[in-house]
């Protein structure tokens, strides 16, 4: 039989797959499987709540969706400052809203972004037992499968955007949701299974559309490899998550408009393509390129690096090994699941590559190909068992320590500037703003955008309130010259430094007006 072909047994992890092999050892109990998920999410949550509010300092996105998302909670619909937010879907924000509503949420907007910071971190522990649970479905051992999900609980750059709020922590969720519940599909078609489905990827397109397409590339290639499950019941989740979808279009057009819709919804898609470059790594107004960035976390972000390097070579590996787009009945290696994830990795990885090359690419697009990524990794170097121990060893152990320096440290720059501003500065006092995030949280102050030294003395400016190291790099108002002029004749009354978002300085400029 030295020539035979043999198929493998369905759900079976052939040795050449990279896991460990499941017959010959008992399934995991339902309870047990139960408790260890229960056991990764209180981890994983608690590594993101611990300091959760000074260790990240306050973004400007969070400031607007708090914004938005208190007047849903208000009655007020999707709206920013009284007009239509058409820019992103509402699901997340209306998530906010509704923890507002419930909780009684209240305050300034900082205060209220911080105390929305939870959310985000019960998603985002939510995603780490999907990744265990998606683990253990495409055929990882139980110790195999922790160890994806202790990366993903781990990892810096996950944790720092499961602990704002943005968009990015519920939406992946879904997203990894949508990929398990399909690949149970493939295994116990089910009608009530097909529409969960359908709806937690309509979740997904209703909560940031960048993700949403992600999603729909990898079940388009799903249906097409002919492998996980048949072609029309993954072309019925796509379909149910498409209704989902223009449903969400159907009502926001009908209650904001259509003029206010194809404006922020056109800017959007130009970005997305490439040809508004206003924002991101690409553009020409910002002095940040994506090589500075990479060397200026690299101390705390190296190993999300390598995974997310790993993880594209390791999805080309799958893709060769399974030989997706063979007949079914053709050899191949690895469970029919393992469809689904490759076809994740692949499609994450496509959008990553095309966005840096082309699009209007910003840090937080990074977060979409982490998860399919780490899973890869695990996939195919879980077969070298000593060098992937003592890789995913490394990797842990250099997670935990940033981890540890930085839940140790208060970051929040912002917060420290917004609690001494309180009594630090007159009432009614003119304050120059040259960023944004202080701009919607300031109050009982006269705020403006003047940034030279003739508009401060025009003006009657009494103080400034600057970033140097955005300025330099490009963002908000002002330029290095007028940096300069602060720092050579004005009086810094307050700073604060953040490790990653530089020092935040409010300089006196009283009496400039006088000279």
């Amino acid at each position: 039989m030295s020539g035979a072909t043999v198929q493998p047994v369905r759900g079976e992890v052939l040795p050449s797959w990279g896991a460990m092999p499941r017959h010959g050892r008992p399934a995991d109990r339902p309870g047990q499987v139960t408790a260890i998920c229960v056991a990764l999410f209180v981890v994983a949550f608690v590594l993101r709540f611990f300091h959760i509010v000074r260790s990240y300092n306050l973004f400007i996105d969070e400031v607007t969706y708090s914004e938005i998302a208190r007047n849903i909670a208000d009655g007020n619909g999707v709206s920013h400052y009284g007009q239509p937010f058409d820019l992103h879907p509402p699901a997340v924000l209306a998530t906010w809203g509704l923890v507002i509503r419930l909780f009684g949420l209240d305050g300034n907007l900082a205060d209220l972004s911080f105390a929305l910071r939870p959310v985000a971190a019960v998603f985002g522990a939510g995603t780490v037992t999907l990744a265990f649970l998606i683990g253990r479905r495409v055929g990882f051992s139980t110790g195999y499968a922790l160890v994806a999900a202790a990366l993903v609980a781990l990892d810096p750059f996950q944790i720092s955007y499961d602990s704002r709020v943005m968009l990015e922590a519920q939406t992946q969720f879904f997203a990894a949701l949508t990929i398990l519940l399909v690949m149970h599909l493939g295994r116990r078609p089910s009608r009530w299974l097909l529409v969960a489905a359908g709806l937690s990827a309509g979740i997904t397109f209703c909560s940031k559309e960048t993700f949403g397409l992600v999603l729909g590339a990898a079940l388009i290639v799903i249906a097409f490899s002919n492998r996980l499950a048949p072609r029309k019941d993954v072309f019925a989740v796509i379909g149910i998550s498409l209704a989902a979808y223009v449903a969400n279009l159907g009502l926001t057009i009908w209650t904001g408009g259509v003029h206010a819709w194809m404006e922020a919804r056109g800017n959007g898609l130009t970005r997305l393509i490439g040809l508004n470059k206003e924002t991101g790594f690409n553009s020409p107004t910002v002095k940040v390129s994506l090589v500075s960035r990479l060397t200026a976390n690299l101390d705390q972000l190296a190993v999300t690096y390598g995974l997310l390097l790993l993880g594209g070579i390791c999805c080309l590996v799958l893709v060769y090994r399974m030989r997706l787009w063979r007949p079914a009945a053709s050899p191949r290696q690895g469970p029919e699941e393992a469809t689904a994830l490759v076809a994740w990795t692949l499609a994450a990885c496509g959008y990553l590559v095309y966005a840096t090359g082309l699009g209007s690419i910003e840090e937080q697009m990074y977060y979409i190909p982490l998860l399919p990524c780490i899973l890869s990794v695990v996939a195919v170097l879980a077969k070298a068992k000593r060098f992937w121990l003592v890789l995913a060893a490394a990797f842990l152990a250099v997670d935990t320590v940033v981890w540890a320096q930085v839940h140790s440290v208060d970051s929040n720059s912002y917060r420290a500037f917004f609690s001494w501003a309180q009594t630090g500065i007159p009432k009614n006092s003119r304050v120059a703003l040259t960023e944004d995030s202080a701009q919607f949280v300031l109050s009982g102050l006269d705020i403006g955008n003047w940034h030279t030294a003739e508009t401060l003395r025009d003006n009657h400016v009494d103080y400034v309130l600057i970033n140097p190291e955005l300025v330099e790099q490009g963002y908000g108002v002002g330029d290095p010259e007028f940096l300069d002029y602060l720092k050579s004749k004005a009086t810094t009354v307050f700073s604060a430094t953040s490790k990653r978002d530089g020092t935040l300085i409010l300089y006196d400029v009283r009496k400039l007006d006088q000279q």
